[in-house]
């Protein structure tokens, strides 16, 4: 899927919850408090397992090219 994570997020929350909507200042940081990064790294290969790699790689003090 071609969507980012913000859009498959915000249809999740349409589809599931009956809060009216997504607010990604206040349930962002809601859910990746309580989701493994493991499972959202999972969810999002495209784009936020490469930003996670390079957070990796960075407090490992490795040097990104």
């Amino acid at each position: 899927d071609d969507k980012p994570p913000k859009r498959v997020v915000e249809a999740l929350f349409r589809k599931y919850r009956k809060k009216p909507k997504y607010s990604d200042t206040i349930d962002a940081p809601w859910i990746l408090n309580r989701v493994p990064l493991a499972t959202i790294v999972a969810a999002c290969p495209q784009r936020f397992a490469p930003f996670v790699a390079e957070l990796t790689a960075l407090a490992n003090g490795d040097i990104l090219q």
